[in-house]
């Protein structure tokens, strides 16, 4: 974080004997003030070793605008320990037994097969009628003209069946058969 010239940092490279080394490009995030450029200059590093070793000293010099002067950055070196990795053998489980057929598989098969069969299958189901609609269905069968017809409507459900006593009154429907067969509708 500071200001000055950003362009001139050039990216660091870490040179180390047996360990592989991954730099990331320096990350700027810079604005342009009054007093020139202000911001921050990053880079990051990985480091892959099978053994121990050190992170050689940095100095980063540049130069001071406020005291006018040559300053120097000191990182110091760094020594890294690794501790030893796990083996392949320490990773996986104990043999296991090998497979067995479990026989629950065919009865979830054989249950799977059959609802799906029962799904499949159409069933014709038989009309449950209740009281009060087969002996209202008892009684239009066994009225013998169409008046009495009507008085049986009106006294079962005059709402619902408005209209077809409506068409018996005014002469629209005369036959009993029609009448009848307009009931059930």
């Amino acid at each position: 974080m500071g200001s000055g010239n950003f362009e001139a940092l050039k990216p660091i490279v870490f040179e180390i004997e047996g360990v592989k080394v991954f730099a990331q490009k320096p990350t700027l995030n810079i604005k342009l003030t009054k007093d020139g450029e202000s911001g921050s200059w990053s880079q990051k590093f990985a480091f892959v070793s099978d053994k121990d070793f050190e992170i050689p000293s940095l100095d980063i010099k540049y130069f001071d605008l406020k005291e006018k002067n040559l300053n120097t950055l000191i990182v110091s070196k760094t020594r890294v320990e690794v501790t030893q990795a796990y083996k392949k053998e320490e990773l996986l489980d104990a043999s296991e037994e090998p497979w067995k057929f479990n026989y629950e598989f065919i009865y979830y098969i054989l249950t799977y097969m059959a609802g799906f069969l029962m799904a499949k299958v159409k069933f014709k189901r038989a009309k449950e009628e209740d009281g009060v609609d087969a002996s209202f269905k008892a009684k239009v069968k066994a009225s013998k003209s169409v008046e009495e017809l009507m008085m049986i409507l009106v006294l079962e459900d005059s709402k619902k069946y408005e209209d077809l006593i409506f068409k018996i009154e005014s002469k629209e429907l005369t036959s009993l058969k029609e009448c009848k067969y307009n009931c059930f509708k």
